[in-house]
């Protein structure tokens, strides 16, 4: 059990590294310079290479690197330049509405996803159990992102019943929780009809239904 969990740990610690790896090289590799894209075309030489300095970009690519990692590991992310604050403090801002979306989203998902399952594999091979799986398969096959724009369109644009952005309360919440929950409602569904469906043709079963 040990040797198991030190193995997860170092795939774990491993699969991190490349991330952040990962991350460093995009960023570094991507067109343009950060100096230059955080302060504006038309910024005067002296301020883009005071910027440089300061974010550290003026050092070699390894010098770079390391003071990443070693930033990484103390949860030190970085500067956003977007909102000229700390990345961590702007990520953990936005945490508690993260986890609420994801719980939407999981309620959502193993509610109807566990309905269309036991429904469909109730009666494995009935019309029902093909109707359903093939919507599930559909529904899986869907791209996330199209989902969320054709839930907009429809329910806020053409409809006009929930709004298309914003926050705070639970109409705002409908829109991205059922978006993130259309694929693994699909896959929640199409798993519980398995089960149901090999539980439905064990013995005991089959010998229970004569008996009522």
């Amino acid at each position: 059990m040990g040797a198991f969990l030190l193995r997860r740990l170092a795939v774990g610690l491993f699969t991190i590294w490349g991330v952040l790896t990962a991350v460093f090289l995009i960023v570094r590799l991507a067109p343009g310079d950060q100096a230059t894209v955080a302060l504006g075309p038309d910024a005067a030489p002296g301020q883009i290479a005071e910027l440089r300095h300061t974010l550290g970009l003026d050092r070699p690519v390894l010098v770079q690197y390391l003071v990443f990692l070693g930033d990484a590991v103390r949860g030190d992310f970085g500067r956003s330049s977007r909102y000229g604050r700390p990345a961590m403090e702007a990520v953990l801002e936005r945490f508690p509405a993260t986890v609420t979306l994801t719980l939407a989203a999981t309620v959502i998902a193993v509610a109807v996803g566990i309905v269309l399952g036991v429904v469909a594999g109730h009666r494995p091979g009935s019309l029902v159990d093909r109707t359903t799986s093939t919507v599930t398969l559909g529904l899986q096959a869907l791209p996330p992102f199209w989902v969320g724009v054709m839930l907009i369109l429809v329910l806020a644009l053409w409809l006009r019943v929930l709004p298309s952005a914003g926050g705070g309360d639970l109409e705002h919440l409908v829109l991205p929780a059922v978006t993130l929950a259309v694929p693994f409602t699909a896959l929640v569904g199409r798993i519980t009809r398995s089960g149901v469906a090999e539980t439905m043709s064990e013995a005991y079963v089959r010998t229970a239904r004569p008996r009522g």
